[in-house]
């Protein structure tokens, strides 16, 4: 009998979110949003890697890793002792939270944070499968997510990086694209060799996509092996090496800022698919946001009164604020943060990176 492997998440909580400026910024991060919840968007992603974690690992307690920038140091933790002191109250205490901090000095994309935390994870483990999820996603049937993860996790096994694709609701062109291969593995209806994976299609392609029904949206979670996924980083990028040698102060000086996508994923003969059955958002614009609202029967959504109007949208978390009143207007977004309140076009708001980045310093 082959030797258990336990599974371990690594949380990815490196801020960014710069398309729903004002709402998400350097001060507050998007994972700290609440949407449609009174938890926030880490917080969820927490519980469903506890989740994971107790269908996979039963009664053995491993930790859950967070990856972040070492200027979130103190909101990271202020949301952990939330959850425990939340857990303790609930007298939930038939499963300790065992969390391990990874601050990292720089943000280097997605490929660095991945290596730095396999390094620490085989140090501490010798091997392991890991659960890379970002910790800003929106996923909206935790049980569903959980039967996905126990096909990843056996494919993983088998020395494969495993990555989740959803079914494409519409022809979208800000998300990644995974072609599956005919070539099932487990003998799971669900479960296939990956073929290519395209980032970020013009609208023609993305439209020719949906319609082939082999090509599904990179939701950018991953479950492999820490031995697979360092030896296929270090097959394609020199950062586990340079890892190795330095400080990790240095290190992060060092290493390429680039995604595990482009690093890994688009290149390795070792990506496998688990097509997911469930509803899933990278919450990454408004018109994301939005999605996640019930809309009224003219297509508005938020905490406001629409009067006379279609397809808006108002987002606010500040709920000392005077009461929001919208009239007479189609296609708006009106997104209230700290500082700033702004208003602009539905169809503009993929573009509120340019204004995130002069205002948001």
């Amino acid at each position: 009998m082959s030797a258990f492997l336990p599974l371990i998440p690594v949380i990815l909580a490196g801020g960014g979110g710069r398309r729903l400026f004002p709402i998400s910024t350097q001060k507050n991060p998007k994972y700290l949003l609440k949407i449609n919840s009174s938890k926030s968007l880490i917080e969820e992603t927490i519980e469903r890697a506890i989740l994971c974690q107790k269908e996979i690992n039963k009664s053995e307690v491993y930790p859950i890793f967070i990856v972040s920038n070492i200027k979130h140091k103190n909101k990271i933790k202020r949301v952990i002792q939330k959850l425990k002191r939340t857990k303790a109250k609930n007298n939930n205490s038939t499963r300790k939270l065992k969390i391990e901090y990874l601050f990292e000095p720089l943000m280097k994309n997605t490929a660095p944070a991945i290596c730095y935390s396999a390094l620490k994870i085989q140090e501490k483990f010798k091997d392991a499968v890991l659960l890379i999820l970002p910790s800003d996603h929106k996923i909206q049937d935790n049980n569903k997510f959980k039967e996905a993860i126990k096909s990843a996790y056996e494919v993983a096994k088998e020395n494969f990086i495993v990555t989740l694709g959803i079914t494409p609701q519409y022809a979208e062109t800000g998300y990644g694209y995974i072609k599956i291969s005919e070539k099932k593995l487990k003998d799971k209806d669900n479960v296939f060799e990956v073929e290519k994976f395209t980032e970020k299609p013009s609208k023609e392609k993305a439209e020719e996509f949906m319609k082939s029904g082999k090509y599904f949206w990179n939701a950018g979670i991953f479950i492999a092996r820490t031995s697979t996924i360092l030896e296929e980083l270090g097959k394609y990028t020199p950062i586990p090496n340079i890892m190795k040698e330095n400080s990790i102060k240095k290190a992060y000086q060092i290493v390429p800022e680039i995604s595990i996508d482009y690093a890994v994923c688009e290149k390795s003969k070792k990506m496998a698919c688990v097509v997911a059955d469930f509803r899933w958002s990278d919450v990454g614009s408004f018109k994301a946001i939005k999605e996640l609202f019930q809309n009224d029967e003219n297509g508005n959504s938020g905490n406001a009164d629409f009067i006379e109007c279609k397809n808006s949208l108002v987002f606010s978390q500040n709920n000392k604020r005077k009461k929001i009143i919208l009239f007479g207007v189609e296609n708006l977004v009106i997104a209230e943060g700290e500082n700033f309140l702004l208003v602009t076009s539905l169809e503009k708001s993929q573009d509120i990176k340019k204004i995130s980045e002069k205002y948001d310093k």
